[in-house]
């Protein structure tokens, strides 16, 4: 129930009614002492009369002076903290460093046990709420701009992992995506045994039934924290999809029980993977597509000259060797105008296979022409590339190809510079010294492999 509102200010309405009671009591005070058996003479007097409603006056003064000291500081630091929220929000400035609001700072001290108290703690609450909410927009809105402005798998895997990982409470974690039929792991923090894990089968069991599962981490797989090395108490299998397919996990580790906001957070960030992570996808797909050459699906050559780009600069930096060979197929024209451009294709699809076989990882296989192919072998010296050349002449020079009951033989030519015992400026300059030597292979008897260096001791070769 309220009392009936005298001005438009709570205070002042309290002031009017305290003064008016204060005068009531006042003048119904003498009347009581008579009551009390005071005699009338002495009470009913205007005297005391005037001194029964000054007291009653006074009283209410003092009355309202408590209520102003005890009650209103309370009011006013509630209205102040409001205040603050109301520009924080109005601004959105909660994120940033210069917020008028931030952590505690908003808080009321509840000191009493009855209203004043629960209204203090009931705007605690509310201020807990706000700034939680405004946590999670000012995440989604990084987690947003991290989605949008990666194609690139790796980038997005790294940047939406370390998101994950600052505003949840685990540690560590991976990306993991499906191809063709396979886990393969996209990047992973702090995971030991990244790629052991991709086969494990409760990433495959989430995959399978497309829900979130909350495991403990089997003994055979260690996680590795940040600094220190540490054994989680609980890890979570997140499916990302994407109408309905499934596209990968996050696979996330923490030490502790991971609580129901950091929960809520996962799921909001598995929400918007979905999309971005079929984006990328996509994309590394159509940059694959556009790296390869259709016919043999290796490098072609703009890629091909890319990737020589690349490792002559890691050949630089690491001061290592780099070999490069230039091979051709002997007399290819011949075939193609005696037995059509189909065998020409298989010739060229065998020596790719061929070429394939005999080369390590790391090694790189480009389609340079028509029938000319590009070789780049990081780490091999001059005897390394001769004795993968030579490998590879003499295994083209043994196979065959079929065309009805007829086995057609035919046979490449190489050429190859080995860096930095041939010193060169660039790669292109390194490509050309391999060039020159195919030349030379060609047009000294083919079938045969010749080094840059033979070009060097040899003056008159090289003019020729």
């Amino acid at each position: 129930m309220h009392m009936p509102r005298i001005t438009s200010k709570i205070f002042t309405d309290q002031f009017l009614w305290m003064v008016t009671l204060g005068l009531v009591v006042g003048f119904i005070f003498p009347p009581f002492m008579i009551l009390l058996g005071v005699p009338e003479s002495n009470v009913m007097t205007p005297l005391f009369y005037t001194a029964s409603l000054m007291a009653g006056f006074f009283m209410g003064i003092m009355n309202f002076g408590l209520v102003h000291f005890v009650v209103r500081p309370h009011l006013k630091e509630l209205a102040d903290r409001m205040k603050l929220i109301k520009e924080t929000v109005n601004d959105k400035t909660y994120q940033e460093s210069d917020a008028h609001c931030m952590g505690d700072s908003c808080f009321i001290e509840a000191v009493s046990d009855d209203e004043f108290g629960d209204s203090a703690r009931a705007f605690n609450e509310m201020v807990q709420a706000l700034q939680s909410a405004h946590e999670v927009e000012y995440v989604y809105t990084n987690f947003s701009k991290a989605l949008s402005s990666n194609l690139e798998l790796d980038g997005l895997a790294k940047d939406a992992l370390h998101l994950l990982i600052e505003h949840t409470m685990c540690s560590a974690g991976g990306l993991y995506v499906e191809y063709e039929g396979e886990m393969k792991m996209v990047y992973a923090q702090g995971i030991v045994d990244s790629e052991q894990l991709a086969q494990h089968a409760y990433i495959h069991q989430a995959m399978d039934d497309s829900r979130i599962e909350r495991i403990t981490l089997p003994e055979n797989i260690q996680v590795d924290g940040l600094l220190t090395r540490f054994r989680p108490q609980e890890v979570v299998i997140v499916p990302i999809l994407f109408k309905q397919r499934n596209l990968g996990v996050f696979v996330l580790a923490s030490p502790v029980h991971i609580d129901e906001p950091s929960l809520s957070m996962i799921n909001m960030f598995r929400q918007g993977m979905g999309l971005a992570l079929n984006n990328a996808i996509a994309h590394e797909s159509l940059q694959r597509l556009a790296a390869l050459d259709g016919l043999t699906n290796i490098y072609n050559r703009r890629f091909g000259l890319k990737r020589l780009k690349e490792e002559f600069k890691r050949t630089q930096r690491n001061d290592s060797p780099l070999g490069v060979l230039m091979i051709d197929i002997d007399h290819f024209k011949k075939i193609n105008d005696t037995y059509g451009h189909l065998l020409g294709d298989k010739a060229i699809v065998l020596v790719t296979k061929t070429i394939l076989g005999t080369l390590r990882e790391g090694d790189v296989l480009a389609r340079y022409g028509g029938e000319e192919f590009l070789v780049i072998l990081p780490g091999a010296s001059e005897q390394n590339c001769w004795n993968t050349a030579e490998r590879i002449r003499r295994l083209v020079e043994d196979s065959r190809l079929k065309i009805n009951d007829q086995e057609i033989q035919f046979t490449v030519s190489l050429g190859y510079v080995s860096f930095p015992q041939n010193q060169v400026g660039d790669e292109m300059e390194m490509l050309h010294h391999a060039d020159q030597a195919l030349y030379q292979a060609k047009e000294s008897g083919r079938n045969k492999v010749v080094p840059y260096s033979d070009l060097i001791d040899e003056p008159n070769s090289q003019s020729a």
